[in-house]
């Protein structure tokens, strides 16, 4: 059901979508993610001239992996965005230091905006850069793999470069 939208058809008054995808690939390279729930997409497009402005908001609850104890979590993603989609050819050549409203600029290789692409980018930016499964997770013993949120074990810590514990009763 996801699609692309020719920006000549963007009526002048702008446009209005409320999407909901039961099913989306969220396949991205790095990245183990699964949709737990629908996605739901509520977006306002805009014609500006021969560009095109997107404004809404992505939402999702996605299945991940916790980055210190490897437990599969649910993490509810929830993000806004307003994207200005420009034609290639309406860029100015050369060097020159990027403006805060040129950071969320889309270049198009078409003439349409890709709905598809506007979701899965924006729910990765609503992606933690280290999944947690909370805030105060322990992750696993690096010696036997105990998940140290369900118990401790009895491996010993690691005393570590025997040159530097000088430096430890320093502190």
């Amino acid at each position: 059901m996801i699609m692309s939208i020719p920006i000549n058809e963007i009526p002048l008054e702008g446009l209005d979508l409320t999407l909901r995808e039961e099913s989306f690939d969220l396949e991205m390279e790095g990245v183990v993610a699964n949709a737990r729930a629908p996605i739901d997409l509520d977006l306002h497009l805009k014609r500006t001239g021969l560009n095109a402005l997107a404004r809404g908001c992505v939402s999702t609850r996605l299945s991940l992996i916790c980055s210190r104890c490897l437990r599969v979590f649910s993490l509810n993603v929830k993000e806004d965005f307003q994207v200005l989609y420009q034609r290639k050819g309406e860029v100015s050549e050369g060097e020159h230091e990027l403006l805060a409203g040129e950071l969320d600029v889309e270049f198009l290789e078409r003439d349409e905006i890709d709905i598809g692409g506007l979701i899965r980018e924006n729910i990765l930016l609503g992606l933690p850069l280290k999944p947690l499964c909370r805030e105060d997770c322990q992750g696993l013993c690096p010696r036997c793999g105990q998940n140290w949120n369900e118990a401790s074990c009895d491996c010993a810590p690691e005393v570590g470069d025997p040159r530097l514990q000088v430096l430890k009763r320093l502190l």
